[in-house]
């Protein structure tokens, strides 16, 4: 937990070294203070995070590099997430794997969708649990507890054991 924040002054020097030399590696230093940031939930920072992004953002475009490019965009949507922004972080996912697919580069391309599914799988399931409540005891769930339990006996089922039923259709 300490490292993340003990980790950050040393980010900040290096980014202002960076910005004084205008290295082209300029937005790494940005990045890394936003991994920093974001880190784990005891020490998160996440306005920080979205700042240290943003900065990583125009450094990247000033820079030109593409690749470092469609990870701030990245970086920024996992950050949007944490602070409860689906719909902007699903958007600037999505601008990082235009990004990718302009570089060409099919394996950043398909991490990002990856993440793009799961991003969007998160966030159905989060609109499920709203719509449905918390323990998710509404529609199949409410009616499969009110049904009679079933029985796995010979005399309840009419079959033996190895048998399986086969469905016919009669015309």
């Amino acid at each position: 937990m300490g490292e993340m924040v003990e980790a950050r002054p040393y980010f900040r020097r290096a980014a202002a070294v960076f910005e004084r030399l205008q290295h082209p590696n300029l937005p790494r230093p940005y990045l890394n203070l936003a991994s920093t940031c974001s880190g784990t939930p005891a020490d998160a920072d996440l306005d920080s995070a979205l700042y240290y992004c943003d900065r990583g953002l125009v450094a990247a475009e000033r820079v030109g590099d593409i690749s470092i490019l469609a990870a701030a965009y990245s970086m920024k949507s996992q950050v949007l997430m944490a602070m409860g922004q689906p719909d902007a972080a699903l958007a600037s996912l999505q601008k990082a794997i235009e990004v990718a697919r302009e570089v060409k580069n099919l394996f950043i391309e398909t991490m990002l969708k990856s993440t793009l599914a799961r991003m969007m799988f998160d966030q159905a399931k989060r609109r499920r649990r709203s719509l449905w409540g918390s323990d998710g005891q509404r529609g199949w769930g409410a009616w499969k507890h009110r049904r009679m339990p079933r029985s796995t006996s010979l005399y309840t089922t009419g079959m033996r054991a190895g048998m399986t039923r086969r469905w016919r259709c009669s015309n």
